[in-house]
């Protein structure tokens, strides 16, 4: 993979961040204009402007190696494994915005599951 792909992929994801930023956590609804967090403090806009930025980082990384390097074998054999489907799926997550939430989701799952089988 080229670097300097990378490094276009990382400009992009970081303004589709904070373009996302702007848009779910800024909005007010009631006033029909963007307005910022009143009382968020500076380390709490960093981390969702990030948190974004990652989001949008991982799904690039996903698609280019699905559309580049995967899809030559499918397209030639026909054959879609179970990878795939889990890679398209965190694709999705990705674009969507909900990859981190799934991530917290299931970490919540696997310690709550731990500390029932460890405390018996």
């Amino acid at each position: 993979m080229n670097s300097l792909f990378v490094i276009i992929l990382l400009g992009i994801s970081t303004v589709l961040g904070y373009w996302s930023y702007r848009a779910s956590v800024c909005y007010d609804a009631g006033s029909d204009k963007i307005k910022e967090h009143k009382n968020a403090p500076w380390q709490w806009k960093f981390f969702e402007i990030w948190n974004f930025s990652i989001n949008f980082f991982l799904g690039g990384l996903i698609g280019y190696y699905f559309i580049l390097v995967r899809w030559n074998s499918i397209s030639k054999d026909g054959i879609l494994n179970i990878a795939d489907f889990v890679l398209f799926f965190i694709f999705a997550m990705c674009l969507l915005r909900w990859f981190p939430y799934l991530i917290k989701n299931f970490t919540e799952g696997i310690t709550v599951i731990l500390k029932r089988v460890l405390d018996k």
